[in-house]
């Protein structure tokens, strides 16, 4: 919306090296005008400065310097006396140039100064000339003077508008390479990091937007303000790049007060804009946090608000006039109220059309997909022809603004006014466009960057196909075939997609087999190691958040170096592109690799669009796959997920945890699922959502009796790509237990195990919290002995040897055995987006020898702390390690990402290499627990079969300790 103004800024901001010296300075002057053109007062001191320069060199009077002038002292710097002054001189010089009085800008044809200033530096803020930044590249070339920092950047920036990455790299780069004639004078970077936080260079962004906040300390006085307005806004464009829209709002109210301020310094335009972008940046913010309600008030008075400014505006500048546009109607129509519309919906399509139009010389590709949304959303016939050129733009060149997000909204307001045939193919389009993206662009940087991008820009088209293929299913049968195979082809490549990618970046670094590689990969894992130590040394760090604690500065700096190591890494591995290729996997893959009486379940949690956009009614869907398939059968749970997730999880949780009969739980969460189960034996179960939370083999058969473990087998998997019909029997020939760590080294344990006896959740990690566990001693003596029995080359570390160090060392052991306390902490979950999943990955873990020594210690020194975070976890080298047993309590909590999983040890261990793990969802008893895994080891060492095993395992102890609370914690997923 204040593009025009943008560009009129753009256009006046002028530092450029050209002619002469003394022209230089007049340049230098100039642009300081403008920088400060928020300070009236100061803006005005440097105009007549400037003017100064010019009366007192004849070279200077040239028309051009004075119609500049002329133009600053009626806009940036008022001063009417002066503003006449100085176009009477421009006429003067203008008629003694050409011997008219016709005002132009002068020669643009042999004079470069006019030419730059008044054809081509314009025109690269400009649709009108397609190769416009090509002809300034030519133009410098013939014109040296030309070569300087400022413009190369505006190049660049004409390139980044046209879609051409490539060379807006290029040019941004080479601006950024060079140093400036006056290393004093004012220059710009926001353009730049904005830049590299749209295309997912975010370490980049973030390092310069350091750079800008710095100069805005640090920096010629004069130009401190405009460096802190820069950050500011780079800043605001950043967090809502990576999507996290929590800071976003944060950091845009306080760009919006801080500009505020400026503006109202010195300022007696009668007409304020920003009560207008203040509601604006607040309803976006809440609209992409789905606080629905909250967002449709603040859009409303969002409207309001603008429509004030604009009638002041329009009429305090009559010859200036702005177009309105409303933003309240459109978010009505995304959440279904088109009842309450203010006007008909042909009113503000005009109005739309009018707004967008009034600047389409000067939109750029986000622009346009702008004007595109607004009108289709408004219902507009015109959208279709607004988005297929948008569409064809992205797949030419990639273009990162937008990402391929025209793709995903076209193709769901094709769905939403029925033309499916159109949407389908736009969906598999936008899928096969999507794949390629993720291999050839989104893997080249790290592990935050691919997160980021992908949930901020590629993850919501693939969660509205769900409701394309409901619709399909209900209106359109004769599409569901194929959209049923897309949907279960998409979930096989999206699910626990940056697991994989994590697990690909370590086998490429690992892998690299370069001596540089390796020693820079060491050297960030240690900064990782660094990083943790530094979170925990808090006064409880297991409740630790990163953005409330008083050594952040240090905190920052670790995350900002363990960041640039990775991307470093990525750069550097010469065979990175082998290692990191995700071919998007079919169905049928996963339907051959099915026995028959087997059936592959992919659970999805997914929101409900149809002709609302944003609904409150969201579902649980099952795909199933048998042998005998011709496509995936979908199943969607009558119970909304609000329900699921609420009342009858607190009833599962309830009934486990105080040990009651469970009759109703499987009718919610199974029954459904059940009915299309026919013939079916075994199932490979891939979970999302609350059923991340729940053992779908303690669900109990009201009609039967019998919990689904006695009906069905069970093998959880991350996704349906971990079945492998020919896999090999486990051949184990290493294990590593763990067990019964001292807690507190240097005298005897004495602390009673508490009454429940559970490997319970540690909220401190001081002596008085910390229960010994004898059973895991014992445990891990019988698993030894049993392993021996099997000849299986044992390594058994108990009580002061169980220390974390020994973790670090493992070289892929068969099997990871660690009987120990577990801890699991909310803590973080509230925080920012960006700190989120950090946070997560730090708040579970494993507690060892010498922990309570440690956080009792009045200055915690600079070793192992005796914790193993699941952070620090997905580092240890696990590559060929077959089992992973964490026997210890709610290690498979985390902070749980509806379609990416739970983000905790069992994604670490996953990460570090392991082929399976066996984690627990509530607190275990101990003694049973022991029981469960000696009965486990039992089997698995004859069998070889883990999966078989681990059922064996839960029936032979339910047995012995009837209900699921005893037998039911652990579960295991993988291959």
């Amino acid at each position: 919306m204040l593009r025009p103004f943008l560009f009129t800024c753009l256009f006046l901001f002028v530092a450029n090296n050209i002619i002469a010296q003394t022209q230089e300075d007049f340049n230098s002057k100039l642009s300081d005008v403008y920088t400060n053109a928020a300070d009236k007062k100061k803006a005005l001191t440097i105009a007549k400065e400037l003017y100064n320069i010019v009366e007192k060199k004849k070279d200077l009077q040239t028309y051009t310097n004075y119609y500049l002038l002329k133009t600053i002292f009626e806009n940036q710097a008022p001063d009417t006396a002066l503003a006449k002054t100085c176009g009477e001189k421009a006429d003067k010089a203008m008629n003694a140039l050409v011997g008219i009085s016709t005002p132009t800008p002068g020669d643009t044809a042999t004079n470069p100064f006019n030419q730059w200033y008044y054809v081509i530096y314009p025109g690269l803020f400009s649709n009108k000339d397609p190769e416009i930044a090509n002809k300034a590249i030519d133009f410098i070339e013939k014109n040296p003077s030309f070569k300087t920092p400022d413009t190369y950047y505006y190049i660049a920036y004409a390139f980044e508008r046209s879609g051409n990455f490539l060379q807006a790299k290029r040019y941004y780069e080479m601006s950024m390479s060079m140093e400036p004639a006056d290393k004093n004078a004012y220059r710009s970077y926001m353009f730049y990091a904005n830049f590299l936080s749209r295309s997912g260079d975010y370490l980049k962004a973030d390092e310069y937007i350091r750079k800008m906040e710095l100069l805005s300390q640090t920096g010629d006085a004069m130009f401190r303000d405009s460096y802190k307005s820069e950050a500011m806004g780079s800043k605001v464009i950043y967090y809502l790049n990576i999507g996290d829209y929590q800071s976003y709002s944060k950091a845009a109210v306080e760009n919006v007060d801080y500009l505020s301020v400026l503006w109202h310094k010195n300022n007696d335009n009668p007409c304020d804009p920003y009560p207008g972008i203040r509601f604006t940046n607040s309803a976006y913010a809440k609209e992409m946090l789905k606080e629905y309600d909250a967002a449709e008030k603040l859009w409303k008075s969002r409207d309001s608000v603008n429509y004030i400014w604009v009638n002041c505006h329009n009429k305090t500048y009559p010859n200036n006039q702005y177009s309105p546009i409303s933003m309240y109607p459109v978010y009505l129509i995304r959440r279904g109220k088109f009842n309450k519309l203010p006007k008909p919906a042909s009113f503000f399509i005009k109005e739309t059309e009018d707004h967008y139009n009034s600047y389409k010389d000067y939109a750029d590709i986000s622009v346009n997909y702008m004007k595109a949304v607004q009108l289709g959303f408004l219902g507009s016939p015109k959208y279709p022809e607004l988005f297929k050129p948008l569409m064809q733009q992205v797949k030419a060149t990639k273009n990162f603004r937008e990402s391929t997000q025209p793709f995903s909204t076209y193709a769901y307001l094709s769905m939403r006014d029925k033309s499916f045939d159109e949407s389908a193919k736009t969906y598999t389009e936008l899928f096969s466009l999507n794949a390629d993206w993720i291999n050839d662009i989104i893997f080249t940087f790290g592990e935050k960057a691919f997160v980021t991008y992908y949930n901020s820009r590629l993850k919501e088209g693939y969660e509205n196909y769900h409701s394309f293929v409901k619709i399909a299913k209900e209106k359109q049968p004769s599409l569901l075939p194929l959209l049923a195979q897309q949907a279960y082809n998409n979930l096989l490549f999206t699910k626990s997609i940056s697991l994989k990618g994590t697990e690909r970046r370590k086998e490429a670094f690992v892998n690299a087999n370069d001596p540089a590689i390796i020693a820079l990969y060491n050297e960030w894992i240690d900064k990782k190691q660094q990083l943790i130590r530094q979170y925990m040394k808090t006064d409880d760090p297991s409740g630790a958040d990163t953005t409330s604690k008083a050594n952040q500065e240090l905190m920052s700096w670790l995350q900002k170096e363990v960041n640039k190591l990775e991307d470093q890494l990525t750069v550097r591995s010469k065979d990175f592109k082998k290692y990191l290729k995700i071919t998007p996997p079919d169905w049928k893959t996963v339907r051959d690799n099915l026995k028959d009486g087997e059936a592959a379940i992919e659970m999805i949690r997914f929101q409900w669009k149809d002709q609302a956009y944003y609904s409150d009614t969201s579902y649980y869907a099952a795909y199933i796959i048998k042998k005998t398939s011709q496509y995936p059968e979908i199943i969607y749970l009558p119970d909304t997920p609000f329900d699921l997730e609420n009342k009858y999880f607190r009833g599962y949780k309830n009934n486990i945890r105080v040990k009651f009969e469970d009759e109703e739980s499987y009718n919610h969460f199974w029954k459904p699922i059940k009915e299309k189960l026919s013939g079916i034996k075994k199932i490979y179960f891939s979970p999302d959502g609350i059923y991340h939370l729940i053992n779908i083999a303690t669900l109990k058969n009201p009609e039967t009796g019998q919990f689904l473990l006695d009906e069905l087998d069970i093998q959880y998997t991350t996704a349906g790509t971990d079945i492998n019909k020919n896999v090999a029997k486990d051949e184990i020939k290493t294990a590593v237990l763990i067990g019964r760590p001292s807690y507190k080294t240097g005298v005897m344990s004495i602390v009673a195990v508490a009454n429940a006896a559970t490997r319970s959740l540690v909220r401190g990690f001081r002596e008085n919290n910390i229960a010994d566990l004898p059973g895991t001693e014992e445990e891990v003596l019988s698993i030894k002995k049993e392993m021996e029995l099997s000849r299986i080359g044992v390594t058994s570390y108990l009580k002061e040897q169980a220390t974390e160090d020994k973790l670090y060392k493992l070289k892929s052991p068969g099997i990871l055995h660690i009987a120990t306390h577990g801890y699991w902490s909310p803590a973080g979950n509230n925080v920012t987006d960006g700190y989120r999943t950090f946070n997560a990955m730090i708040n579970s873990g494993l507690l060892l020898t010498g922990v309570t020594n440690y956080y009792n210690s009045p200055v915690f020194p600079d070793t192992y702390d005796g914790i193993l975070t699941a952070y620090e976890a997905q580092n240890l080298d696990l590559e060929n390690t077959s089992l992973v047993i964490l026997s210890a309590c709610e290690t498979s909590l985390g902070f749980l990402d509806a379609g990416e999983g739970v983000y905790g040890l069992q994604r670490a261990f996953r990460a570090a290499g392991a082929s399976s793990i066996m984690t627990s969802l509530w607190k275990v008893d101990d003694n049973a627990t022991k029981d469960f895994m000696i009965h486990f080891y039992q089997q698995y060492l004859k069998t070889k079969d883990k999966n078989a095993s681990f059922i064996a395992a839960q029936k032979a102890i339910k047995e012995k300790y009837k209900h699921p609370y005893f037998w039911g914690a652990f579960v295991m997923t993988g291959e």
